[in-house]
C-alpha cells in the first residue's frame, strides 16, 4: 500500500481546495477509493478530484 494525497473541491466552494490523505496500492485504485469515500462524506454535493500525488 502507497499514500496518496488528494486534492479536491466541493460545489459550491469550488475555489476552496481540500486535501485527503488514503492507502491505496495504485494511483489508479487511490482514485477509485477516494471518489468512493468523498461521495459518503459529501452525499448531496457534487465533489471534483483535481489531483492525486503519490505522498
Amino acid at each position: 500500500m502507497k499514500n496518496f494525497k488528494v486534492t479536491y473541491v466541493v460545489s459550491p466552494h469550488f475555489d476552496v481546495p481540500c486535501q485527503y490523505n488514503i492507502n491505496a496500492a495504485s494511483e489508479l485504485d487511490s482514485h477509485k477509493t477516494a471518489q468512493q469515500e468523498l461521495e459518503i462524506r459529501y452525499p448531496n454535493q457534487k465533489i471534483s478530484i483535481i489531483t492525486i500525488s503519490e505522498a
